[in-house]
């Protein structure tokens, strides 16, 4: 069974997207004996900071080989989320009048389930790591897919 983890960037591995190139890494330590001990097959992300490929775009620019090497991780961009897509994911089944209203209703942790659930993640295990999250699993038996939230103040 194929394991998943999507990390969150800011206050979880960054301090400030914003910052762009002089943001500083936070939780680095941590964050890299966690993902070690899971040993993932793919490590994504999963940052409402990711507004469209133009981001992602950024990411790949700024931050993907310093983290990757903070963390000793390949990042898997293949398909990255970004706040864009959830939208437009959102909006073919619900009332949203944009993005901003999207992440304020669905908020993080139910935006992820929301999104493991459109993209239909199947026998596999998900980890999400960010800062504003509870700490949870949710199982799908159907599915057999367990998503684990995980709170980066935990670890």
């Amino acid at each position: 069974m194929e394991t998943i983890i999507f990390l969150d960037l800011e206050d979880t591995v960054i301090d400030d997207w914003s910052k762009q190139w002089s943001a500083e890494a936070v939780n680095t330590e941590k964050v890299k004996e966690w993902i070690a001990s899971i040993n993932p097959d793919r490590v994504r992300l999963f940052s409402y900071a990711m507004w469209t490929d133009h981001c992602i775009k950024d990411f790949e620019t700024m931050y993907q080989k310093w983290l990757s090497r903070l963390l000793d991780v390949e990042f898997d961009m293949e398909d990255c989320f970004t706040t864009a897509k959830l939208y437009e994911m959102a909006s073919r089944s619900t009332w949203f009048e944009d993005e901003q209203e999207c992440l304020i209703m669905y908020g993080k942790d139910y935006g992820f389930q929301w999104y493991i659930q459109k993209k239909d993640y199947r026998d596999c295990v998900i980890y999400l790591l960010d800062d504003v999250i509870e700490d949870k699993t949710i199982h799908y038996p159907k599915k057999n897919l367990t998503v684990h939230f995980v709170n980066v103040t935990t670890l």
